[in-house]
């Protein structure tokens, strides 16, 4: 409002009048004041009765800082304009006056509530901004620092996953290519229960789909044994049963050359690699718990 006074002063300077809502005890006299005196002051009201103000007794003029302070507000809003010098007028001070002028700033709490909004908004700002290049200033590199040891463990495991998975593809796939070569006559030529067999593995293999099952009245596990290109055992696939507790085992050849445990899918959805629980099944997501260990460092950066 003062900017825009400013602008407009030369206009100020040539019609010696200017008109305020009446918010506030202190207004802008936007031209320049030889003679306080000179200076008129009248407020209005919305059904419009206008009252005019006297100098010293309803206002006061700074005329060094260009300034009008009500001393009883009334109206809605006020005029301020130049003129014939005032003459002093004898006011009644006992005359009944409006409650609101006993305390002046009152009037004014629904303007402070507001000015204290904006401060609130103001400083949240300014602390967002202070955020803001806090971030901004975060050294990237330290993200290379970070310690992620536990995620070198977690990928070299699914590594392992990944190796005993493509080489049980492997073998699959080679023993369906035998098992499709295999000629009909040969098949005629064999007992009734293992034609039966073999007829039931290609019917499945040209579907897509491979079930082996596997029944044995000496309960021993079931399992389907891969061997390397020496013709030496290299692995296995076996379902162990313990109690209740059943599982699918993955095995692979070991340095020592016997067969050694590496995974195990159990019916509770447990799973378990070299010995070491992998994924509890109560576990919601494996992802979730990589975002649970990671989350402290992410944290530690900000």
């Amino acid at each position: 409002m003062i900017r825009k006074v400013i602008m407009e002063k030369l206009n100020f300077e040539q019609t010696k009048s200017v008109t305020y809502w009446a918010v506030g005890s202190k207004f802008v006299i936007p031209w320049d004041i030889k003679d306080p005196s000179r200076i008129h002051a009248e407020v209005g009201y919305s059904d419009g009765r206008v009252q005019e103000l006297a100098i010293s007794q309803d206002f006061d003029v700074d005329g060094l800082n260009a300034l009008l302070t009500v001393n009883n507000r009334e109206g809605d809003f006020i005029r301020i304009f130049e003129g014939e010098k005032q003459t002093f007028k004898e006011y009644n001070s006992d005359s009944p006056r409006a409650p609101h002028n006993l305390v002046k700033e009152a009037d004014l709490y629904p303007l402070h509530t507001r000015l204290d909004g904006v401060e609130t908004i103001v400083s949240d700002l300014n602390n967002m901004k202070n955020r803001i290049q806090e971030l901004e200033q975060i050294d990237l590199s330290k993200l290379e620092q970070i310690d992620l040891s536990e995620m070198a463990v977690l990928t070299q495991k699914m590594n392992i996953v990944d190796g005993i998975v493509n080489d049980l593809a492997t073998h699959t796939e080679v023993v369906g290519r035998k098992l499709e070569q295999i000629a009909s006559s040969k098949v005629e030529g064999l007992d009734p229960q293992t034609r039966k067999y073999l007829q039931a593995i290609q019917t499945q293999l040209t579907s897509d789909t491979l079930m082996l099952q596997y029944d044995d009245t000496r309960r021993y596990d079931p399992y389907i044994r891969f061997k390397d290109n020496d013709g030496a055992l290299g692995g296995s696939i076996r379902r162990v049963g313990k109690g209740d507790l059943k599982s699918l085992s993955i095995s692979t050849k070991g340095k020592s050359g016997s067969l050694e445990n590496r995974i195990n899918f159990y019916d509770n959805k447990d799973v378990y690699i070299n010995g070491q629980c992998f994924v509890k099944g109560t576990d919601t997501s494996i992802f979730d718990e990589i975002k649970r260990r990671l989350k402290p460092y992410i944290l530690g950066l900000l």
